[in-house]
């Protein structure tokens, strides 16, 4: 019983140790800053080594904090259920649907947020950790490589890579603003044309790299009979009378 109660002690703990992080970059957020996680640390009266055992960094903390638990959560479940699919163009798809619906659910925070994002660029945070892009970066293409497993064997790697930064336009809130304010595209056209576009890169892609294993295994003349043939010539042109 006393171990049980100290395991639940510790559950508790963490949980309150949990909401107070989040609180506090709440507030921090309220004020009109994005907080690090340092910073989150030093007004919640946590440590920072603490902080990041939860948060590992700022786009999660953040993430956390504007778009709720219960977003989050089903943005994932629809991701895991999509490939859960042997096929890569309909884990795609899912992906880039998944995206696109998420950031529309939350397109006032989105917007909040992505005023930082552009801001932040790719510079690191002044304290040296990476900033909210780099997390998301990751994250993205974490996702990206999953829904390309089914054919990652028929791409080479150049190839892969392409395609893996090109999908990283339309699986996104980069997409989702593209479509929706420049392009002034609805909800359903926005998502059918981002769709659209990241299944006629995944096809291309597939078929430059079908096309370049061909032709490397197109077979070659000898270079020896290139050059008797070549030599040979040479003989029945100096043969010819003039």
């Amino acid at each position: 019983m006393a171990a049980k109660n100290q395991q639940g002690g510790r559950i508790n703990q963490k949980r309150r140790t949990e909401e107070a992080l989040v609180a506090a970059a709440r507030e921090l957020v309220a004020e009109g800053r994005m907080p690090s996680v340092a910073e989150v640390a030093d007004a919640a009266l946590v440590s920072r080594a603490t902080a990041y055992r939860y948060f590992p960094s700022q786009a999660e903390l953040l993430s956390r904090v504007l778009f709720v638990d219960q977003g989050i959560a089903e943005l994932k479940k629809m991701v895991e259920e999509g490939m859960k699919d042997p096929d890569a163009s309909h884990r795609l798809d899912t992906l880039v649907r998944a995206y696109l619906q998420f950031v529309d659910r939350y397109e006032d925070r989105w917007r909040t947020m992505m005023s930082y994002i552009v801001a932040q660029g790719c510079s690191p945070l002044p304290n040296g950790d990476p900033g909210i892009n780099a997390g998301r970066g990751a994250q993205r293409l974490v996702e990206i490589r999953r829904a390309l497993e089914p054919v990652r064997d028929r791409l080479a790697d150049a190839e892969a890579a392409r395609l893996e930064s090109a999908l990283a336009m339309c699986a996104g809130s980069e997409a989702f603003f593209a479509l929706r304010d420049v392009m002034g595209l609805g909800e359903t056209e926005a998502e059918e044309v981002a769709s659209w576009a990241s299944q006629a890169l995944l096809e291309k892609a597939v078929r430059d790299s079908a096309s370049a294993g061909a032709a490397a295994r197109k077979p070659r003349k000898p270079a020896a009979a290139q050059t008797g043939s070549a030599g040979g010539a040479a003989a029945r042109s100096r043969r010819q009378p003039r």
